[in-house]
């Protein structure tokens, strides 16, 4: 039994770490076709969304609630954004930032 789920996790984890393969290669093709690739992340290096006039075409990674995005994905980005917080809210979830950034990107 405890080989067993030793084993669910190894492949859980394998899993994982092809998907992070696939994500680094779409990535990458995407730059590769003139894409600029944007990371909205929390973390030290940022640039404020609003401040920001944010290049097309780009594809925009959404960190997740609390941690942000990860090393690896912050270095496969041209550049990193942040959206200000004001108050008591440290953090919004993904959907609530995605909106954000089509905010932004709709306002002149």
């Amino acid at each position: 039994m405890i080989g067993q789920i030793g084993e669910q996790r190894q492949r859980r984890f394998q899993g994982v770490g092809e998907i992070a393969e696939r994500l680094a290669r779409a990535l990458n093709a995407l730059k590769g076709s003139g894409w600029w690739v944007a990371g909205l992340d929390a973390g030290p290096g940022t640039t404020d969304l609003y401040q920001t006039e944010i290049p097309t075409p780009v594809a925009v990674l959404v960190g997740a609630e609390g941690t942000g995005l990860g090393a690896n994905l912050r270095k496969q980005c041209d550049l990193l954004l942040a959206l200000p917080m004001h108050g008591q809210v440290a953090s919004l979830n993904v959907s609530v930032a995605a909106v954000a950034i089509g905010i932004a990107r709709r306002e002149p």
